[in-house]
């Protein structure tokens, strides 16, 4: 955002310490004092389940960016730390909020195209046949899995659930108990932003012939990112916030189809 580029150790991976890769950004301001916020997204190919999640944030008022949008006086900022021969495909994203419950209906409807109950309580109708064809599971998948794959359902093609303070929607149990270290800047706990949706592979064109970034070691069920709560003043630097990797339900190889279905 502003005039400083990330230090390098930044942009490593923690574990192994080689340079992680750029995987996405989110524009996600706040009040006065975050007027202008991004949280920025990488990962480690070497380790796969390693990411590393950097904010950085200006206030309304600075030396950047004008304080309103008819203000011409302030230059942008320059972009000669931006790096080069960097691969990126241009997509268009579309922001909607989530449907409310009630508008929603909660009977399942059983047909070739299995639909589900929208709320994590399933459905008295849902038939466990139907469920189990949707997670290409012989054996019932447990119920944390039925809740991912139900409230997915509601929007197939969603690739980021955003919801700063709200709560995670966990794909499996495995590492749900996870303990959310502190924010290390200032000790304040952090809280639930948002999640990367493992639909999001499906349209970088991971592991097919759509790929021009290399991605093909890149898999995860979901990425939750946790980031400090009060989203403290970081100046002209950046702060590394906390991402949770669950990884992908190998048992259920059906669920990316299920996911992109019309």
């Amino acid at each position: 955002l502003g005039r400083k580029a990330p230090p390098q150790e930044c942009l490593a991976c923690e574990s192994c310490g080689r340079a992680a890769l750029f995987l996405l950004e989110i524009y996600a301001p706040l009040d006065d004092a975050a007027f202008h916020r991004a949280l920025y997204v990488f990962w480690c190919s070497r380790c796969e389940t390693r990411v590393r999640v950097l904010r950085n944030q200006l206030p309304r008022r600075n030396d950047c960016y004008p304080f309103d949008d008819d203000d011409d006086d302030v230059p942008p900022p320059p972009s000669s730390h931006e790096p080069s021969g960097v691969c990126a495909r241009r997509f268009e994203v579309v922001v909607e909020a989530e449907p409310p419950e009630e508008d929603l209906g909660r009977k399942v409807v059983t047909t070739s195209e299995p639909r589900f109950a929208p709320d994590a309580d399933l459905d008295a109708e849902t038939t466990q046949e139907a469920l189990n064809d949707a997670a290409g599971a012989a054996q019932p998948p447990d119920e944390t899995t039925l809740r991912f794959l139900a409230r997915v359902a509601r929007e197939p093609a969603q690739v980021l659930r955003y919801h700063r303070g709200g709560r995670p929607l966990w794909i499996s149990p495995r590492r749900r108990t996870h303990r959310v270290p502190p924010c290390p800047r200032c000790g304040g706990p952090r809280a639930f932003e948002f999640q990367i949706m493992p639909q999001l592979l499906h349209f970088l064109g991971v592991d097919s012939d759509l790929d021009p970034c290399s991605l093909g070691d890149l898999n995860f069920g979901t990425v939750l990112v946790f980031t400090c709560a009060a989203s403290c003043d970081v100046g002209q630097d950046f702060a590394t916030e906390f991402a949770l990797v669950q990884p992908p339900l190998d048992d259920h190889p059906q669920l990316e189809p299920l996911a992109f279905r019309k």
